[in-house]
């Protein structure tokens, strides 16, 4: 069976960014429980968590989201330059 590299591809940086993806969300809800000693803050329209709280959680969870997105195609990437011996189909 002849799967075109582009669909293998897409595959492979998808399975690098699912894997990426759960892993900063344990990493910032770690690091979240262990700099403020509480559980994640509540659902943003939820009062009960101060706005500071609600803005710190935001610009935690998007810069790392943001650093995982780099991490993980750059480092699916050279995995794949790598294994085929060629950039991935795109690039």
């Amino acid at each position: 069976m002849f799967v075109p590299r582009k669909l293998l591809w897409l595959l492979f940086s998808a399975a690098s960014a699912a894997i990426a993806g759960a892993a900063t969300r344990q990493l910032v809800n770690g690091a979240w429980r262990l700099t403020t000693g509480s559980e994640i803050p509540p659902e943003d329209e939820d009062r009960s968590a101060s706005l500071g709280q609600a803005l710190a959680w935001a610009a935690g969870v998007g810069a790392a989201a943001g650093v995982a997105r780099v991490v993980s195609r750059r480092g699916a990437a050279l995995a794949w330059e790598k294994t085929t011996g060629a950039s991935p189909p795109g690039e």
